[in-house]
């Protein structure tokens, strides 16, 4: 099933004239994909570390094969469906740079390319949200973008694969999370999309950057696009492109009272 289900999605895009350019096989896979049922063994499952660590010394290698079999599937799936298509593998690994370091990420890759046998993934995928960064090993804040800094050794390491981020967001109004470098404002979360892809740019060569995807659940929740009445931020707007934010942006950018509300999603 695991085969079928991503050949058969795939074949219908491709069938229809809109071949993916990529497709990721399982979402946020730090831990593993399709674990165990309640009640079932642990081994039973895709879940990663069930008898030792993620990598390191003590890493539980029969775990990695496991996935590396599922991941197999997927993959195998996809390329019967779309030769083209690129394979990209996703974690949540982008959170937690300082504290694993990009060693430990580069090693956690390196872990699933030698337990899959099909031909090799294409894209890095990783999740980073200032909200969500576990602690850097001092104590001091995580910062999203010197774990940016960090992808520099994971490209070198992976010469042939583009790194790109899977999950990003920053609220346009609301709490800023810290360090609190970039407003909670519309203008803030514009100021966070240019800065990341601003130090994307300087840490990837250009051949192996992969880009920026916006995770945004709707527009009432503080780190969307779009504002509660469906108005498009400077963000989504200006964003993703080269360029200076337009004079006539700048004050709309600001947020008011009446929006400065944060919501929970």
């Amino acid at each position: 099933p695991l085969r079928a289900y991503p050949r058969r999605t795939v074949a219908a895009f491709v069938a229809q004239g809109t071949p993916p350019a990529a497709v990721q096989v399982g979402n946020e896979i730090t831990f593993g994909m399709l674990w165990e049922r309640p009640g079932e063994a642990c081994a039973r499952g895709g879940r990663l570390a069930c008898a030792g660590d993620l990598f390191g010394s003590k890493v539980d290698l029969a775990a990695w094969r496991r996935l590396g079999a599922l991941v197999d599937a997927g993959m195998r799936g996809v390329r019967e469906a779309c030769p083209r298509c690129e394979i990209a593998i996703h974690t949540s690994l982008g959170n937690r740079i300082a504290e694993f370091s990009s060693v430990g990420i580069g090693d956690w890759y390196e872990l699933l390319l030698n337990h899959t046998t099909s031909p090799s993934f294409d894209r890095i995928g990783l999740s980073l949200y200032p909200a969500y960064l576990a602690p850097h090993p001092s104590s001091r804040p995580a910062s999203a973008l010197e774990n940016i800094d960090a992808l520099a050794s994971l490209a070198r390491r992976f010469p042939g694969k583009r790194v790109y981020i899977a999950e990003t967001a920053y609220p346009q109004r609301g709490t800023a999370p810290p360090p609190h470098r970039f407003a909670a404002s519309p203008l803030g979360q514009y100021e966070y999309l240019r800065a990341v892809l601003s130090r994307l740019a300087q840490a990837l060569p250009e051949a192996q950057r992969g880009g920026v995807l916006w995770w945004e659940r709707n527009e009432s929740c503080d780190d969307a696009l779009f504002s509660p009445s469906g108005v498009a931020s400077p963000a989504l707007l200006h964003g993703f492109v080269h360029g200076r934010l337009p004079r006539h942006h700048l004050k709309a950018a600001e947020p008011s009272s009446s929006r400065a509300r944060q919501t929970v999603c």
